[in-house]
């Protein structure tokens, strides 16, 4: 009796206490979990699948809610997904069960009871009630019981399957399906290996990956690698003497320069560092003034150096070759670590201010390393000289000249024109590491190309660089346009080449 015995309730052998959420009748009022209020949140537990909403109930541990787990839709007369629709993608918009799983009822699947073979069973809705038709394979068919071939049941009898292959006669593959090639003038489907431009022209269960199929992995991207090439271009007053063809020594320079440039700017980032004097004009600086870089590295900067050229100024502040080449090896525009650096000078006198040999050794020893290829335009140079700065820059020539003898204008078109086809390499930064180089497969026109660690013909890969570089043959295709497609694909089971297309 509360109002006796408000502290012990009757009987109860403890106080009254709050109601809370637990199952019990904490205020011993005779009642359990009253006037409680559920939490504001909604009751419902969601996924990828969907929501499903439940009620709040108590429990020993408090408010839970009782929301189930939405699941994949299942043709079980439920709304398992908790979409509102039960059985949903089994029926119809009118709520008829016109699936192929689900033919007339969850209980009758077409795709198991007509599973026979070269034949598969679709729910046929168009008659008074949903009923369940054999389908004979056909070429382009995406079923997965089919194989690409047509075929047919010659007996009429669903129960036996499509017994009978039929051939398509051809000439050409105009006259077959878009999965089949023609073949031995018969429309069969398209072998692995074979030519694609989508999965469609393959044959069933094969992908198309590069143009070719039947290679179930991942084409890769790839990128050439263009070397930086810094251009030091010596526009002392010597330069305006004659090259003995109606034209000064500049004239000629500024030709071959532009001309190189323009050929190659694609292919290679080149800059331009002239010397000495800090501007185009050449009447700003000091003697043995050590000259700017004018225009950086990049691709395509052909039209731009030649422009700069064009109206580049000649300068009476000595040859200070050693202080060029020193702001060669303070500039950050040649030290990229993720491809070759290159320079090269041009120049057509003797040294003065400084030796220049240290500078090119210098920048041989720089990490990354800068080679320095040297031209000698014109008889006034000294020979000893620069033939020790191309020893000491990495690019020595066989014989007694070690460097670049253009004593004539012809030859100094042609001293470029073998320098720059010696920087042209056939090197390639992959988009993604591959997990096993094993698993790269390289191909050429659809063409499988080798793995060769020798270097004599086919590619070779460095893990450290992620780089993939091809050697011999294999890089001379590439570099003389013979190749139209070339194709990095990871992970292809068992590939199979058939030929080019």
């Amino acid at each position: 009796d509360l109002a006796r015995d408000p502290l012990n309730c009757g009987g109860c052998g403890r106080a009254a206490q709050l109601e809370i959420c637990n199952g019990q009748d904490d205020d011993c009022d005779g009642a359990t979990d009253e006037d409680l209020s559920p939490p504001a949140a909604p009751c419902e537990i969601q996924n990828a699948l969907g929501t499903c909403a439940g009620t709040w109930t108590c429990t020993v541990n408090g408010f839970a809610c009782d929301a189930k787990t939405p699941l994949p839709e299942a043709c079980n007369g439920q709304d398992d997904d908790c979409n509102g629709v039960t059985d949903d993608g089994f029926v119809d918009n009118t709520g008829a069960y016109t699936a192929d799983r689900a033919c007339g009822s969850c209980a009758n699947d077409c795709t198991t009871l007509l599973a026979k073979e070269h034949a598969y069973g679709i729910c046929n809705s168009g008659g008074l009630a949903p009923t369940c038709q054999l389908v004979c394979c056909a070429a382009g068919d995406g079923n997965a019981r089919c194989d690409g071939t047509t075929w047919q049941d010659a007996n009429g009898q669903p129960g036996d399957g499509c017994e009978a292959e039929v051939v398509q006669a051809c000439t050409d593959e105009s006259q077959c399906q878009q999965s089949e090639v023609c073949l031995g003038q018969r429309c069969t489907p398209n072998p692995q290996g074979g030519t694609c431009d989508t999965t469609a022209d393959c044959a069933l269960g094969d992908v198309c990956v590069g143009g070719i199929c039947g290679c179930a992995g991942e084409q890769y991207t790839a990128e050439a690698v263009p070397p930086n090439v810094l251009i030091i271009f010596d526009r002392t007053s010597s330069m305006n003497q004659s090259a003995g063809n109606g034209q000064t020594k500049l004239q000629v320079a500024v030709a071959a320069v532009t001309q190189i440039t323009a050929d190659y700017d694609d292919r290679m980032r080149f800059g331009l560092l002239a010397y000495p004097a800090t501007n185009q004009a050449g009447n700003q600086g000091e003697q043995c003034g050590a000259g700017s870089v004018f225009i950086a590295p990049a691709l395509n900067n052909g039209p731009a150096i030649g422009a700069w050229l064009a109206n580049v100024g000649t300068t009476n502040l000595g040859t200070p070759t050693a202080a060029a080449l020193q702001v060669a090896i303070d500039y950050p525009g040649i030290k990229d670590p993720t491809r070759d650096n290159i320079a090269i000078l041009i120049t057509d006198g003797e040294s003065s201010c400084a030796d220049p040999v240290p500078k090119v050794t210098e920048l041989f020893n720089l990490s990354p390393s800068v080679k320095t290829y040297v031209i000698g335009f014109g008889g006034g140079v000294d020979p000893g000289e620069l033939n020790d700065m191309a020893v000491q820059g990495g690019t020595a020539l066989e014989g007694e000249t070690k460097y670049y003898d253009a004593s004539t204008p012809a030859t100094l078109g042609a001293a470029l024109e073998t320098i720059t086809g010696d920087l042209l390499d056939c090197e390639y930064l992959l988009g993604r590491v591959p997990p096993n180089i094993e698993g790269l497969d390289v191909y050429f026109d659809r063409a499988l190309q080798s793995l060769d660690p020798t270097h004599l013909d086919g590619w070779d890969y460095d893990a450290a660089t992620n780089r993939l570089t091809f050697y011999g043959p294999s890089c001379q295709s590439l570099l003389e346009g013979q190749i139209d497609d070339l194709v990095f694909i990871y992970g292809c089971p068992n590939p199979i080449i058939i030929g080019s297309p």
